[in-house]
């Protein structure tokens, strides 16, 4: 899970930034391309390149920018959006904090505020379908339900803005900046930033659909997506040229809006409000004219529609009381015949925020399977063996002993050399990894792989009698399968051995 620090923090007033215009524009650029390479970012603002690394870096180290990352459209992976917000009992603060532990750690989580006034805190999750959502809200607060005095659910249906640093900040450099960087940076009111929920079902379908390898590209630029395709390619075993053709596909797609920066926004002296909207009725020609207004609203990040309790929920970044009363004021009066009620909430402290939550990499990731043996005579018995193992997972791994281990264990060396046994092992189709086994501890191999099952053959023992507790102590879990034999009077390689004599 990529979790990094809210973006509404407790903070001393001494570690508020001050920024000078090109901190500024450096900040507005890379919110609209966090990938810009540093020499297009000083061809901009009219500095060197050295100078354009040096403002990123201490803007990173002073605690400002505190994430590059990929702005994702989760309803193209299949997720839609659910908020929850809870009233906690006061006199139980050590479970109030297991319960925020437990929402920070779950792996459908984006985001957990905590409130100062009507709620206490909200968390917002992904799920695939509302039946999803009702069972991870159950799991999460079942053994929590003795603090919980009141909850309140709801289903995000559309989206009509969907950004993370105010319009405002960028009024404030779009003037005297180059025609290039005024083409990039955002243009309040006309950019597309709505949010996957604004998609039509047609948008959601795609031609490229996304397989694991795209999963740890994503996860690798979830974590900084300023790392050159070089590094990506180390990580994921593809080349460069592979890692760009797919990050471009999956920016084609859809699956990636763009890339953007995350800002720690107390440090810019901005306070966060939810404005919850009841409304009577939001025709269409009403509904036309709200979206107009959130667009254009220097203060207003986020606006969606939702079900349940609420119509239309408001998320107001504001660097002054004024600039928030103002805001308010115009939202009551531009669309007083039709709001029925409304409240506000005052974020306090955002205690984690998840831009890639942990779901996404488990759903695609392929599950594992793991077999070892010498492989000597290959015959129908290993053939099945690799079939009934294939069974257990997607990706099937097969670890070929080597001539010394195998010498060491059976007291001869193997009729075949472990590079010949390597290659015929990987001619078999059903077999998608093939590796030799280590000269040194023999169980390196299995914390390497990390596989999910390891498949034993049905009279297999070499090295399997300490398996469990070898596989305990690298805090690895795999699932330990005994297969059947097959044939076994007839396909065993001694027996193969013995008739070829």
């Amino acid at each position: 899970m990529q979790s990094i620090q809210g973006r509404i923090t407790e903070i001393a007033e001494k570690t508020k930034i001050k920024l000078d215009i090109k901190d500024k524009k450096i900040i507005a650029l890379l919110a609209e391309d966090a990938r810009m390479p540093l020499a297009l970012i000083a061809k901009q603002i009219a500095l060197s390149r050295d100078a354009v690394d040096y403002r990123i870096k201490r803007l990173v180290d002073s605690g400002l920018i505190i994430g590059f990352v990929p702005v994702l459209m989760l309803k193209k992976f299949g997720y839609y959006w659910f908020h929850v917000y809870l009233l906690l009992d006061e006199t139980q603060k050590e479970k109030q904090n297991e319960l925020i532990d437990a929402l920070k750690s779950h792996p459908n989580i984006r985001s957990v505020m905590e409130y100062s006034d009507r709620w206490d805190i909200e968390f917002i999750l992904i799920a695939e379908n509302a039946v999803e959502f009702d069972n991870i809200v159950t799991e999460i607060i079942s053994n929590k339900a003795g603090i919980i005095l009141e909850k309140s659910k709801l289903e995000v249906i559309k989206y009509y803005k969907s950004i993370h640093i105010p319009d405002i900040f960028y009024r404030q450099v779009s003037e005297n900046i180059s025609e290039y960087a005024k083409h990039t940076i955002r243009n309040p009111g006309t950019a597309k930033n709505i949010g996957e929920s604004d998609l039509s079902p047609e948008e959601t379908k795609t031609l490229y659909s996304l397989d694991f390898k795209d999963i740890q590209i994503l996860n690798i630029l979830s974590k900084n997506c300023r790392i050159s395709t070089y590094k990506i390619a180390e990580e994921v075993n593809l080349s460069a040229d592979a890692i760009s053709y797919r990050i471009k596909r999956m920016l084609t797609e859809g699956y990636i809006e763009k890339f953007t920066i995350i800002l720690n926004l107390s440090m810019l002296n901005y306070e966060w409000y939810t404005f919850a909207i009841q409304i009577k009725t939001l025709d269409k020609e009403n509904e036309k004219k709200f979206r107009e207004f959130v667009r254009n609203s220097p203060y207003i990040i986020r606006a969606v529609k939702v079900l349940g309790r609420w119509d239309l929920l408001l998320y107001i970044v504001t660097d002054n009381s004024a600039a928030f009363h103002h805001t308010i004021k115009e939202i009551k009066s531009n669309f007083a015949n039709i709001i029925n009620s409304y409240q506000t909430w005052s974020a306090y402290k955002e205690h984690t925020y998840n831009h890639f939550p942990k779901i996404l990499e488990t759903k695609y990731k392929k599950k594992k399977v793991l077999v070892f043996g010498t492989f000597d005579i290959l015959h129908p018995g290993h053939l099945q063996l690799f079939k009934d193992a294939k069974k257990y997972g997607d990706h099937l791994t097969v670890v070929v002993s080597r001539n010394a281990t195998v010498k060491k264990v059976k007291g001869a060396l193997p009729r075949y050399d472990e590079d010949d046994r390597l290659e015929h092992v990987k001619a078999i189709d059903i077999v998608d990894e093939v590796m030799l086994g280590s000269l040194g501890d023999k169980y390196e191999m299995i914390q390497e792989i990390n596989p999910d099952v390891i498949c034993l053959g049905y009279d297999q023992h070499s090295f399997t009698e300490k398996l469990s507790k070898k596989l305990k102590e690298m805090n690895i879990n795999p699932k330990i399968v005994r297969l059947q034999p097959y044939k076994e009077d007839k396909y065993k390689s001694s027996k193969l051995k013995e008739m070829d004599k």
